[in-house]
């Protein structure tokens, strides 16, 4: 007894958030799982301590993680015999047949199910029925799809030529979801001999009644009370043929029999597979949680979607029939969380809704099974140059292996022309990240007041829709481009914030495509070549490819890219960058730059020097800025001195104001070769700006 008594103090030591009741019993976070909320209860009884984890982990596991394989949790030489051993696995696969998990069975009876990383949890992957691609090839073939309680009864039945399917954890743990994979399927629903299987097996004819071709109901004669159909197997006489003949004779066309809307259980899981309330500024919102999107909606948007349902409230002495939604939003164990975020490949916090859902394909395949997508990114989008086209490989590699890194860096392209495959390029790597890609062809969409199609999106793909030289949108550009977060608006509800990792690429065939300023950090931009312009044969391959492995080859060929010497913010200079240097010119850096482009430019009547000492009036250098900038814009206000001076020395070197008695006030700067190549290389200017002579 010592030595339980022993064992009982060093387990409370070892345990997280221990609290004892003072009656030989605790509670605790279980160390065998991701446990916030204390899920682990022990207690201590004459002769043996007895553990338990709500959320199914096995006595080997709590302590295997506890690190007390050495001690006697009992005075009796049959614990090691009581302990759970594994006796069946039985895997998940999806439509590749590719395991996505176990179903494991343990003795005493109890379920657990495992990822292939180990992990016995099923957070993270996309449930599927059990024998999917069977499930499916049958479907195909028409043959007729048996519904069962458990895996083995699937297996058992596979044994005899028939194809069976179950879901993880049985019929009363339905998905909505489900319900997609019976398209067409001619379905005979099997439930076990007692009133759960039939109340569950019933629940999900209701639903597949709607998507399948038909539905049957068939009850298994001869089997005891909670048989199953591997119990009918057993029985001699019973196989293929006998099977086939009972759903001839006893099988009955399902007409549509409805779960009661009280029962509770059932539907609190219903509703809460689809919906969750969330915090909206200093309101609360209605999560709606479907296949393709998020959506939220208001307390009485909510009400609307449930009001043909019913529940029974029996919080009071005299129970009563209530909306759904008005039972589900008071019930204490609906889906709540306190903050929806956006958080690529980022282990989630707790009670957080994460928008992520991971990329629309898995990796497979590489370079050498997109040769279109690679002669497009090489030849057109990049016009053969190698620089360019290594570093947007690996902006987009950047995207995909480190998609929570914003990268601060816009891809813009310009063509002036239709036709040349600027979308086609954006389309196919946008199939890659599935519904966390948006194009948008309207500039609303980008800067306009609502932009609830920006809280998940990965990357961004604006046609035609965004600068065009407007100004007002330069700041709301910039601030897509590089701030870590953003706030969501969206119509009739509160704001919120939501962390930013947005990707933007942008396509135009105007001139002046992005404003890139002389010290710009931020814009990426390429000259589309119109090689493949109306090659339809070209873009019809590229298509082909692209649907035909072409998206998952591309995903493994970014996953694959080496990004040890990629610095994301030494961006390529390209010609079409500098045009847009050019062309996003402040005034004052336009007429500077057209006074060192021509020899011949007058300053007070004379030139500037090229090899000498600079000497002119302040006045003069603001009237001949003044001058030219009226020349472009006629609606020019002019400067005034102390504006124009303090801009003149931030572009030219080694200003020095000088003055010769009661002379006028002079600038002093050096000869117009040094202040060439001195602006040249502060604003990575190209030769091509100016000669040096």
């Amino acid at each position: 007894m010592d030595e339980l008594n022993n064992t009982w103090r060093d387990l409370i030591n070892r345990l997280d958030r221990a609290k004892d009741n003072g009656k030989n019993h605790i509670e605790a976070c279980c160390p065998a799982h991701d446990d916030n909320n204390p899920s682990l209860s022990i207690s201590m009884k004459a002769d043996r301590i007895l553990i338990n984890c709500h959320a199914g982990c096995s006595f080997q596991e709590i302590i295997s993680a506890l690190d007390m394989g050495n001690h006697s949790f009992s005075l009796s030489s049959k614990t090691n015999s009581e302990l759970p051993k594994i006796i069946a696995r039985y895997t998940y696969k999806n439509t590749e047949a590719n395991k996505v998990y176990e179903a494991v069975r343990f003795e005493p009876k109890m379920f657990r199910f495992q990822r292939p990383d180990g992990e016995w949890t099923l957070d993270g992957v996309t449930r599927v029925p059990y024998r999917l691609p069977e499930l499916l090839a049958g479907i195909k073939e028409g043959k007729e799809i048996l519904l069962l309680e458990g895996e083995k009864d699937c297996d058992n039945a596979e044994k005899i030529g028939l194809v069976a399917t179950t879901f993880p954890g049985g019929a009363g743990k339905w998905r909505e979801e489900y319900s997609e994979w019976f398209q067409d399927a001619k379905v005979i629903c099997v439930p076990d001999n007692d009133p759960p299987g039939r109340k569950g097996m019933r629940f999900i004819a209701s639903k597949i009644v709607k998507i399948a071709e038909s539905v049957r109901w068939l009850e298994l004669p001869g089997i005891p009370e909670k048989g199953d159909f591997s119990d009918w197997i057993k029985i001699e006489g019973n196989d293929l043929e006998k099977f086939n003949a009972l759903i001839v004779d006893s099988s009955a066309e399902w007409r549509d029999e409805l779960v009661e809307e009280d029962d509770s259980g059932r539907l609190l899981e219903e509703l809460n597979q689809k919906y969750a309330v969330v915090p909206m500024g200093n309101k609360m919102s209605i999560l709606n949680i479907v296949k393709d999107e998020v959506r939220f909606f208001s307390p009485g948007d909510f009400s609307l979607a449930l009001q043909n349902r019913t529940a029974t409230d029996d919080t009071g002495t005299d129970p009563k029939k209530i909306p759904a939604s008005r039972w589900w939003l008071k019930h204490p164990e609906r889906k709540e969380y306190t903050k929806v975020d956006f958080l690529p490949e980022i282990e989630t916090p707790d009670g957080v809704f994460n928008m992520w859902k991971g990329f629309a394909v898995k990796p497979e395949g590489g370079l050498e099974n997109i040769p279109y997508f690679y002669e497009l990114l090489e030849e057109v989008i990049c016009s053969g140059n190698t620089d360019w086209a290594l570093y947007l490989w690996s902006w987009l590699a950047h995207m995909v292996q480190l998609p929570s890194e914003k990268p601060g860096v816009a891809v813009v392209l310009r063509s002036d022309a239709q036709g040349v495959g600027k979308s086609r390029f954006a389309e196919y790597v946008g199939s890659v990240l599935g519904r966390h890609y948006r194009t948008v062809t309207h500039g609303r969409h980008i800067h306009g007041n609502f932009n609830s199609h920006l809280k998940d999106t990965l990357m961004l793909f604006g046609d035609e829709a965004v600068w065009g030289g407007d100004r007002s949108t330069e700041s709301i550009l910039k601030q897509l481009i590089t701030e870590p977060s953003m706030i969501i608006e969206m119509k009739g509800k509160d704001v919120f914030e939501v962390r930013s990792y947005l990707r933007l690429m942008l396509a135009t065939n105007s001139e002046w495509a992005a404003p890139v300023s002389l010290t710009d950090r931020r814009y990426f931009v390429l000259d589309v070549s119109a090689d493949k312009r109306n090659d339809f044969d070209f873009f019809r391959k590229l298509q082909h490819e692209q649907d035909n492995g072409g998206r998952e080859a591309l995903l493994q060929t970014l996953m694959d890219f080496d990004l040890s010497d990629f610095e994301v913010r030494n961006i390529p200079e390209t010609p079409a960058r500098l045009d847009q240097k050019l062309l996003s010119m402040e005034a004052i850096e336009k007429w500077w730059t057209a006074v060192l482009s021509d020899e011949n430019f007058l300053i007070g009547e004379r030139i500037l020097e090229s090899d000498e000492i600079n000497r002119k009036t302040k006045q003069d250098l603001l009237d001949s800025f003044n001058e030219y900038s009226r020349e472009l814009k006629p609606t020019h206000r002019n400067w005034e001195v102390r504006r124009f001076c303090g801009q003149f020395k931030k572009l030219v070197p080694y200003t020095l104001e000088k003055r010769t008695g009661s002379g006028p006030r002079e600038y002093q700067f050096p000869s117009t070769n040094e202040c060439k190549s001195y602006f040249a290389e502060k604003y990575s200017l190209s030769s091509d700006v100016f000669e040096i002579n």
